[in-house]
């Protein structure tokens, strides 16, 4: 099987400490054999496998959230992509040619995306069908994402499930050359050829935006994360604490 997380190392692009890797042995072959998972029937339909919650793998995308947030995390499932798939192939061709482009720093990152299950579930299986406008009508319209150490963003744009859950996507994104998009834009795609991508700022990204005409090759969906209603508190705070857990786990990255 062929995993997204090894695409840097196909297009020489250098991953760096906000990259999460792929571990073939940390998924569970029998996770839903309990009515207790019955939560997670949607994705188990969909063939998706859960990652084993003592992994290396499951211990460096959750301690993002869990660590200081006081967040239920119940799940991490991967996202099986295998075999001829367009998407993984589109996906290659755009990191590639993004490093050509920029000289060898395609700016390829893993970031968050939040929705309903529903939205999910057909991201995954029909790629992005709309943009979007962030929650504050701010930001230009297109498919807004979140920097790993922004997690908190990325949780309270999710939506909960029947089940008291709420469900955000961990997505491989080829940024390329990002632009500064001022509050008020109503810009839906780059200002000119020199620019790839959006973001709120260049100094401080919190959001980065992604234009509708190359949201489905720029963007690439690896995990879905899966936690217990969290109650809000936080939104849009830079954890000191992100930082000091993924450099525990610095070993881990390639």
């Amino acid at each position: 099987m062929e995993h997204v997380g090894d695409l840097e190392e196909q297009t020489s692009i250098t991953i760096d400490k906000n990259e999460i890797p792929h571990f073939d042995s940390d998924s569970e072959d029998d996770s839903f054999s309990s009515p207790i998972f019955e939560e997670f029937g949607v994705f188990k339909k969909n063939g998706w496998s859960r990652i084993h919650g003592g992994s290396k793998c499951y211990k460096i995308i959750t301690g993002c959230i869990a660590q200081g947030m006081g967040n239920d995390v119940a799940a991490v499932h991967k996202i099986p992509w295998s075999g001829p798939n367009g998407r993984l192939e589109a996906f290659r061709i755009s990191s590639a040619e993004m490093v050509k482009k920029r000289g060898g720093n395609g700016s390829v990152k893993h970031a968050w995306y939040g929705g309903s299950r529903d939205e999910i579930c057909g991201i995954i299986f029909h790629g992005f069908q709309r943009c979007r406008q962030s929650d504050n009508g701010e930001d230009g319209f297109g498919v807004h994402l979140y920097p790993l150490e922004f997690v908190m963003d990325g949780l309270l744009s999710s939506v909960e499930d029947e089940y008291g859950l709420q469900h955000i996507l961990l997505c491989n994104v080829v940024l390329g050359k990002m632009e500064e998009v001022r509050p008020g834009s109503k810009q839906f795609e780059q200002s000119s050829i020199e620019f790839d991508s959006g973001v709120d700022s260049l100094s401080r990204p919190t959001r980065f935006i992604i234009w509708e005409a190359c949201m489905n090759s720029r963007i690439f969906p690896s995990y879905v994360v899966s936690f217990r209603a969290f109650n809000g508190r936080g939104k849009g705070t830079n954890y000191s604490f992100f930082f000091e857990y993924i450099r525990g786990y610095a070993d881990l990255f390639c």
